[in-house]
């Protein structure tokens, strides 16, 4: 798991006031003297929902926010109070701190949660104490309780420490959906604190419930009046000289006072940017920020990038920065992550993982490509379908990246991809695949290598089809989710919870229809060594276009694979170019989708007007990325086109030399890689620059 880039606060632990604030750090690793191995007495049993446990002594007395406690009650809703008169158990969760609902608490993972019966691991609260006094560990532990109104299920604990302070573990998450309190509430409800995301906390999906843990510790100290805290950095960890990137992160304010400006700066030991953020926040409030100052690093050098978080006054300066190692490339290219989900009209589960694949593909349409691969219905690929068996262990499932299966929601796809996202892709790849009169198919790849690369590759190529349905029980969807008992469920075109156990006229998008090369990919496409800022192209052998499928749902996926960890290193797709071979004046163009191009060198589709291998024009593109103005700086008179992927011109401008170069607006172009070619009466260059949103 990727470690969070956060500083330790210098605080000492003991309760030093009777108005103690508790700072929370939080930080991934196992926890000492602490596992999930059934140990404890258990306090709450199956099944039960919306109740407390009988009140539970603590054994020794604990200091809370000033108080000394020896017991508490647990409530099968993830929290503990120290109020043990108290007779309602809340499943009603809120932000902290109010005066509402239960005070006096120490909130492990607060929200509608029930102990069931049933198969599996039993929903039980259980509590032990490990140590030895004066440094006695008190353990209160939610074990495999279901969130009501999900499918998903969570373990959380609660460690009271003798010495001073608490902690909060989660290690362990399946198919929770985003509505946890994690923190705490004196006993007025007046004084707490929550972490980041609460009331509308999602629980990390580790793998792992003794090494993964996610832990959230609670020292008590006093709250000094000013205190800004850099929560989090994402600091880039690679660009390029004209692919500068961003640093964006979240600053909270523990300390009494509120804050009505602060500084974010960076720096890489030379250069060093600051900007000030004119913003009230409130104690306890948080600021996400993007530094408007991006970074650039150059080719083939690392720059250890600092960001800190400033202002006047501040009573505790460990807590206020973060850093990160920034690696310089020749260019940056377009990531994208593969997610692939094992389905089948019969499995009553698999509606989850058709949402889940329904909302990636809304939320990160241009950074994921996703292929349903079909089990046991009309729309089963058998090759496909056989490799997906031997990967998962039962349906729904998922992989992204190739990495290990896991459940196909929302959640655990998207917090896989933000693993994979931010991981260097690579190579760039463009996809153009065309078809001709006679039903040939021809995909015409360009693999641009932004780095040395000498590890084997192997190259897949696939063919996924939107837009399915049927008539016949077998193209109806089997649905568990009928009836709102295993939770509500909405997306793909239905509400899962408001419908039938069997659901007709239910259309599948990204449906695994064929297979150009073997599932796994093939190693002899393109073969390593490959050098800085090389272009690999290659032009697969035609194949005949099955008429069964449907041309304009059809897209052709790339998929590039490190041969050793069989992990995807970058992917893309393409839709379907129709291709019209026009012969005129002894002339041979192409026409794609309308567009007329013609052929150099034998192998490239070039714009017409560019018969011959373009010779050298001094010209720079920046900003590279872009999200706002692509600037072109040239010294003579051109004519300068932005042309995509697919080789449609989107912008043109003519330049007579008068100014600096010509501009484009890139707010209006889609995300995505394109050329800007440039023509004198003598010459012709190409750059690419990616647009970003």
């Amino acid at each position: 798991m990727k470690k969070l880039l956060l500083s330790a606060f210098g605080l000492a632990v003991g309760i030093t006031a009777v108005q103690a604030q508790y700072y929370v750090i939080e930080e991934t690793g196992e926890v000492s003297g602490y596992s999930w191995d059934g140990t404890g007495t258990t306090i709450l049993d199956n099944p039960a929902d919306d109740v407390y446990s009988p009140a539970q002594t603590i054994p020794f007395t604990f200091d809370y926010y000033g108080n000394s406690v020896t017991s508490y009650l647990a409530s099968d809703n993830g929290y503990i109070t120290f109020d043990v008169t108290s007779t309602t158990s809340d499943p009603a969760n809120t932000a902290i701190p109010t005066t509402g609902g239960p005070n006096n608490a120490i909130y492990a993972a607060w929200t509608d949660l029930a102990l069931l019966t049933g198969a599996g691991t039993p929903d039980v609260v259980k509590n032990w104490t490990y140590g030895t006094s004066p440094n006695r560990t008190h353990v209160i532990q939610w074990h495999s309780v279901r969130q009501v109104g999900t499918t998903g299920y969570m373990y959380a604990a609660i460690l009271l420490h003798e010495a001073g302070g608490f902690d909060v573990v989660l290690p362990w998450a399946q198919g929770c959906v985003p509505g946890f309190t994690v923190g705490c509430e004196n006993a007025t409800g007046g004084d707490g604190i929550e972490i980041n995301g609460a009331p509308n906390y999602t629980i990390p999906s580790n793998t792992d419930v003794n090494s993964d843990d996610f832990v959230i510790h609670f020292i008590a100290g006093t709250q000094p009046a000013v205190d800004p805290k850099m929560v989090s950095a994402t600091i880039p960890t690679y660009a390029s000289p004209d692919g500068s990137r961003a640093i964006v992160g979240t600053v909270q304010n523990l300390g009494a006072n509120t804050l009505n400006s602060f500084d974010i700066s960076w720096t890489d030991g030379t250069t060093t940017k600051t900007a000030t953020i004119n913003n009230s926040l409130a104690s306890g409030a948080t600021y996400d920020f993007e530094h408007p100052d991006e970074v650039t690093v150059a080719a083939g050098t690392t720059s250890n990038i600092t960001v800190s978080v400033e202002v006047s006054g501040d009573a505790n300066m460990n807590n206020n920065t973060a850093s990160g190692d920034v690696d310089g490339y020749v260019f940056v290219p377009h990531k994208a992550v593969f997610g692939e989900e094992a389905t089948g009209t019969w499995c009553g589960w698999c509606p989850r993982g058709m949402v889940g694949m329904e909302y990636m593909e809304e939320e990160y349409e241009d950074e994921w490509v996703g292929v349903a691969v079909h089990n046991g219905d009309p729309m089963t690929n058998s090759d496909y379908d056989s490799w997906m068996g031997s990967q998962i262990s039962g349906y729904p499932s998922g992989l992204v990246n190739r990495g290990g299966d896991i459940d196909p929601s929302w959640t655990s796809l998207e917090g896989a991809f933000n693993d994979a996202i931010n991981e260097f892709g690579v190579a760039d790849i463009e996809v153009l695949p065309l078809i001709n009169d006679d039903d040939e198919v021809e995909i015409r790849i360009n693999f641009h290598f932004a780095e040395d690369y000498d590890d084997d590759v192997r190259v897949a190529v696939l063919l996924a089809e939107d837009d399915l349905s049927g008539s016949g029980s077998q193209w109806n969807q089997a649905n568990y989710y009928s009836g709102g008992g295993s939770g509500s469920l909405s997306g793909a075109g239905f509400d899962w919870h408001a419908e039938a156990s069997s659901v007709a006229g239910v259309t599948y998008n990204d449906v695994a229809r064929q297979s150009v090369t073997d599932i796994d990919g093939e190693d002899d496409i393109i073969e390593a060594p490959f050098a800085e800022d090389e272009v690999v192209s290659v032009i697969m052998d035609k194949f005949d276009w099955d008429g069964d499928y449907d041309m304009d749902n059809t897209t052709i996926i790339v998929v590039l694979i490190d041969d050793n960890s069989d992990e995807v290193i970058n992917v893309a797709e393409s839709h379907l170019k129709e291709l019209e071979i026009v012969e005129n004046g002894g002339v041979t163009y192409y026409v794609i989708d309308g567009d007329t191009y013609q052929l150099w060198d034998g192998e490239t589709l070039v714009p017409t007007g560019v018969a011959t291998a373009p010779s050298y024009v001094d010209v720079k593109v920046y900003p590279n990325p872009s999200n706002g103005m692509i600037n072109v700086a040239l010294g003579e008179a051109a004519e300068v086109l932005l042309i995509d992927m697919m080789g449609k011109v989107v912008a043109s401008s003519t330049f007579t030399g008068n100014s600096n170069g010509v501009q484009f607006n890139a707010e209006y172009l889609s995300a995505g890689v394109y050329n800007v070619v440039v023509r004198t009466e003598t010459s012709t260059a190409t750059e690419r620059v990616t647009v970003i949103k």
